[in-house]
C-alpha cells in the first residue's frame, strides 16, 4: 500500500513545515510573501497531481506495462557541461526522449495528452498559444538566459519532480538555510523507506512519461541533483547507462553558488554573499564530488562514461560520438549532420560571467582538504582551474 501511495504521489511534509518555520523564524516581509505565495502553489499542485494521476489509473492502466529499458542518466555537479551534453544527445530524437521544462509540472499521462491535443488546435489557429507562451517564457527566464537557458518546451533536467515534492536541495532557491535541509543533499543517505518512496514515485512518473511521449525510445535524463541519489538509481535502474562530465571544484563551487542563489538577491536581500549561507551551496558541491568518488567502484565500466569538462567544450563531437562507441550505439547519418551543425554553431558562445572562490569567502585550503581524493583521482591542478 506504501509503495502505491508513493507511486501516485509522495510530498515531504516535514520539509513543508522546515520552509515555513524558518521563513517565521527569520522573518522579512518580502520573502514571508513569496514563501506564502510559493506554499499556495504547492498545495495546489499536490492536490492537483493526485487527482490527475489517479485518474491516470482509471483511463490508462496500461501505462504500468511500459517497460523502461536501459536509461541514460548524465550527471555530476552543477556547472559542468551536463545541460550541453544533454542538449546535444537529445538531437538524437529517433533514438532518445527526455523530459520538457512543462512535463515535470504535473507528471501525468491526462495531462500530457491534453496539452497534445492544445498543440494540434494551437496549429490549426495559427500558433496564437505558442506566441503568448514565448512571451512569457522571455519575461519569466530572462533572468536566466546567459546562466542556464530556459523554456518551457526546451528539454531539461526532471529535477522538478522533486522539487515539487519537496524531495529536492535545489528548494533552496526560495530558502536561504540549507542547513536546516541538509538531509536531502545526499539522498543515498536517507532512510530506506523514504528512498524507496522516492524512486517509486520516480520510476512510476517515467512509466507514464515513455507511454505517453514514446515507449519504445530510451530515456534519457539530466540531472546535477541527481548525483546525490546515484545508489538509488543504480538499484532502480540496473541496467541504466550513467555519463559524467567532470569540472574543476574552484569553477564549479563559486558558479553555482551564483546560479542557486540569484533569487536571493530579490527575496533574501538581508543575506551577503559572504556569509555561510551562500557558501552552503559550495558545500552541497563538495558533498556531490565526495559522494560521487565514493560511487565510483559500484559502476560497470560498461555503463559508464567520464569526460574532462575543458576536453568535452573543446570537441563536443567527438565526445558525443566517442559516447555512442563506448555504449555500443550506432549513430546515424541525420544525426551525426545535426551534430555537426549544432557543434559548429556553440563554438561561437563564451560565457559572459566569471565567479571567483574570492567573491563568496570560501577557503581554498578547506576545499583542497575536503577534496583531495578527488583531486588526485581526475589530476587536477590546485594552482589553475582546469
Amino acid at each position: 500500500m506504501r509503495k502505491w501511495l508513493a507511486e501516485i504521489f509522495y510530498w515531504d511534509w516535514k520539509v513543508f513545515a522546515s520552509l515555513l518555520f524558518w521563513n517565521l523564524r527569520y522573518f522579512y516581509w518580502k520573502r514571508a510573501l513569496i514563501i506564502f505565495g510559493v506554499a499556495l502553489i504547492l498545495l495546489f499542485h499536490a492536490a492537483l497531481s493526485v487527482v490527475l494521476r489517479l485518474l491516470d489509473e482509471v483511463f490508462y492502466p496500461a501505462y504500468r506495462k511500459t517497460t523502461i529499458r536501459e536509461p541514460v542518466f548524465i550527471i555530476s555537479n552543477p556547472r559542468s557541461g551536463t545541460t550541453y551534453m544533454h542538449r546535444l544527445l537529445c538531437l538524437d530524437d529517433k533514438r532518445f526522449t527526455y523530459f520538457l521544462l512543462y512535463h515535470t509540472f504535473l507528471p501525468s499521462v491526462l495531462f500530457f495528452r491534453f496539452i497534445l491535443m492544445l498543440k494540434r488546435l494551437d496549429k490549426k489557429m495559427n500558433w496564437p498559444l505558442r506566441r503568448f507562451f514565448e512571451k512569457v517564457e522571455d519575461r519569466v527566464f530572462e533572468g536566466w538566459k546567459d546562466i542556464h537557458p530556459m523554456g518551457f518546451e526546451r528539454s531539461e533536467e526532471d529535477e522538478g519532480l522533486f522539487v515539487l515534492s519537496l524531495m529536492s536541495p535545489a528548494i533552496g532557491l526560495v530558502f536561504p538555510w540549507m542547513k536546516k535541509i541538509d538531509s536531502l543533499w545526499i539522498a543515498d543517505e536517507l532512510p530506506a523507506k523514504k528512498k524507496a518512496c522516492m524512486m517509486a514515485y520516480y520510476r512510476n512518473t517515467i512509466q507514464r512519461f515513455l507511454y505517453a511521449w514514446g515507449p519504445d525510445k530510451v530515456f534519457l535524463s539530466k540531472n546535477v541533483i541527481s548525483t546525490g541519489r546515484m545508489g538509488m538509481l543504480l538499484k532502480t535502474f540496473p541496467d541504466a547507462r550513467i555519463i559524467y562530465p567532470v569540472r574543476h571544484p574552484y569553477k564549479t563551487i563559486p558558479s553555482i553558488t551564483s546560479m542557486f542563489a540569484a533569487p536571493w538577491k530579490i527575496h533574501a536581500p538581508d543575506i551577503p554573499e559572504n556569509s555561510p549561507e551562500y557558501r552552503n551551496w559550495g558545500m552541497l558541491s563538495i558533498r556531490f564530488y565526495q559522494h560521487f568518488f565514493r560511487m565510483i567502484p559500484h559502476l560497470d565500466a560498461e555503463r559508464f562514461y567520464h569526460v574532462r569538462y575543458k576536453d568535452f567544450v573543446k570537441n563536443p563531437m567527438d565526445t558525443i560520438l566517442d559516447v555512442y562507441r563506448t555504449f555500443g550505439w550506432t549513430p546515424d547519418d541525420d544525426f551525426v549532420e545535426r551534430l555537426r551543425n549544432q557543434c559548429s554553431r556553440s563554438r561561437q558562445y563564451r560565457s559572459k560571467h566569471d565567479y571567483s572562490l574570492e567573491q563568496y569567502g570560501y577557503d581554498r585550503a578547506l576545499i583542497d582538504e575536503e577534496l583531495r581524493e578527488v583531486f588526485e583521482y581526475f589530476r587536477f591542478r590546485k594552482d589553475l582551474g582546469s
